[in-house]
């Protein structure tokens, strides 16, 4: 019987605070690669090639991805083997599809999906991110009509994981199409600028009434907390956020943090509402997440291949 070989090929880089980074999924990926090898023995064998960069973060790792795919395909990649291309995030998306429509070859996006709106021949790409973004945009511009909020003051922390700034700018493009809002943008480097929010604040309430913050939810919490100093949590002005996913590299959604601050802070989040994914019982960061055996096999492919540690706050959101 012949073996049909098929050879993945991930483009990534390393980060610890980024979805998209192989540190994070290249453990996932070992175990399914092991897993189907073991269920299809005799039949179809996989091998996993990454495509390391050497870049410091997301937006490079766009930038660099396409030259890295097209190396491995016309150089480096095994000539026998089925050529497949697994895409963690931080991809330039429309060239990776150019790419594999113009080879003729499968291309899988397993976070940081979206659409490129050009329809181009060969195989459809195969999307099957966790985080359901259109849907938590529709929320969102359904959420300002039906309270007629039409100018939305737009803060994006370009210091929070890449998954922030990637749907602000989403958010920002489908309003262009739209036409629904008048938006007024500001980036800010958190780790790089002053620890206050006043001026940030100042701005906002000068132009607008209903905040929209892309950043991860202690940095949130933050900025709630200098706006409830300047009595700007009374009712007056909105604050609204997403919570893409519940993880620990995203922060803690929640005004409880047990410090001294809390109850400045538990007032505060009366004035912010937050867009996120529906929760069911049988979805995987619901009451009943992974067996437990594969979050062990989990943590230690992490150690012994990547030298790093995760705890299961990492994987799942543990039920409440």
């Amino acid at each position: 019987m012949v073996v049909l070989e098929v050879e993945i090929a991930c483009p990534g880089y390393f980060a610890l605070n980024s979805h998209p980074s192989l540190a994070f999924n290249g453990p996932v990926i070992d175990l399914a690669v092991a897993e189907l090898n073991a269920a299809l023995a005799g039949r179809i064998f996989f091998t996993v090639t990454y495509l390391v960069l050497n870049v410091p973060n997301c937006l490079r790792n766009e930038e660099e991805s396409s030259p890295a795919l097209a190396q491995w395909y016309y150089r480096d990649r095994n000539k026998s083997s089925l050529p497949i291309v697994l895409a963690l995030g931080c991809i330039d998306t429309l060239a990776a599809e150019q790419l594999t429509s113009e080879w003729e070859i499968l291309n899988i996006a397993s976070i940081g999906v979206r659409e490129t709106g050009q329809k181009l021949p060969g195989p459809v790409p195969i999307g099957v991110g966790s985080i359901a973004r259109p849907s938590l945009y529709a929320a969102f511009f359904s959420l300002l009509a039906m309270f007629q909020w039409t100018t939305i003051y737009i803060v994006i922390d370009t210091d929070s994981p890449p998954t922030y700034p990637t749907m602000a700018a989403s958010i920002i493009a489908r309003n262009r199409e739209l036409g629904q809002l008048v938006t007024i943008v500001e980036s800010i480097a958190w780790e790089r600028r002053p620890t206050t929010l006043n001026d940030t604040l100042q701005r906002f309430r000068s132009v607008s009434r209903v905040l929209l913050f892309c950043g991860q939810a202690d940095r949130l919490r933050r900025l709630l907390i200098e706006a409830a100093k300047k009595n700007m949590t009374e009712g007056e002005f909105v604050y609204i956020a997403f919570e893409p996913f519940p993880s620990k590299s995203y922060g803690k959604m929640t005004w409880n943090y047990g410090d001294a601050e809390n109850e400045i802070a538990q007032h505060a989040f009366d004035s912010l509402l937050v867009i996120q994914q529906h929760q069911s019982a049988t979805s995987p960061s619901g009451s009943q997440h992974p067996p437990r055996s594969l979050d062990i096999l989990f943590q230690r492919e992490a150690r012994s291949k990547y030298n790093i540690t995760y705890d299961l706050d990492d994987q799942v959101r543990t039920p409440n």
